[in-house]
């Protein structure tokens, strides 16, 4: 009887990191690619469905159950088990803000992967006008929470980034951002957007880009998912 792989993200973030793989990956024919951090095996599952060539890593490698596809056991701040130019695309759902080393994470990622390859990632989207809200009531983005500092099983959210700080740190390594993807536009920050006229107005007074950080998407979407190509 097939495994079958618990989902541990909201409903809807994985389909939208499978999405974005097929647009840029359409041909799954000889298309290797690695699920880094699969959890149970869930979004693995996807990408082996698809008819990807398909590879999984993931620290607590006791809680991975597809038996479709083997895991590697792998800390994904360590070097990756993969030789250099190997991978043509690496998929990341929802381990980005687990991670305290992400240098090491984006540098292990451009090594294995081939010229133009794609590393994909989705994390939750810190710059949404309800996280915005939330931190300005609580000092917590969204999705973030008090941490316990005796938890050391790397569950915990312990680092919260923008898109543009991620960007950052990936373009360090050779990486450049080609595309984002979302899962839904939250109702909460849809409501919030009658406050915009006022933001601009601040954003123009303390003389910041203000459509750098504030689009559409950023503004009002749940998770983040960015496409960053090897260059």
């Amino acid at each position: 009887m097939e495994t079958s792989p618990q989902v541990m993200a909201l409903r809807g973030i994985q389909e939208s990191v499978i999405e974005s793989l097929v647009k840029h990956f359409p041909d799954a024919t000889d298309i290797k690619v690695l699920d880094l951090g699969a959890g149970q095996g869930a979004l693995t599952k996807k990408v082996f469905e698809r008819g990807y060539t398909t590879f999984a890593c993931e620290m607590n490698i006791g809680n991975y159950i597809y038996d479709k596809v083997e895991c590697i056991s792998t800390n994904v701040t360590d070097k990756l088990p993969f030789p250099d130019n190997e991978l043509d695309a690496i998929v990341s759902s929802e381990v980005v803000e687990h991670l305290l080393d992400h240098k090491r994470f984006f540098q292990e990622c451009y090594r294995v992967l081939k010229p133009h390859g794609k590393l994909i990632l989705s994390t939750p989207n810190i710059l949404s006008l309800k996280s915005r809200l939330q931190f300005f009531a609580s000092g917590y983005f969204w999705s973030f929470a008090p941490l316990d500092n005796s938890n050391r099983d790397g569950m915990q959210h312990v680092n919260a980034r923008s898109l543009e700080q991620y960007y950052y740190i990936a373009h360090e390594f050779g990486f450049h951002l080609v595309d984002t993807n979302t899962d839904k536009f939250q109702r909460t920050s849809k409501g919030l957007l009658i406050f915009l006229p006022l933001m601009y107005l601040i954003s123009l007074a303390m003389r910041k880009n203000f459509w750098l950080q504030n689009t559409k998407k950023l503004m009002l979407s749940r998770i983040i998912v960015m496409i960053f190509k090897k260059s």
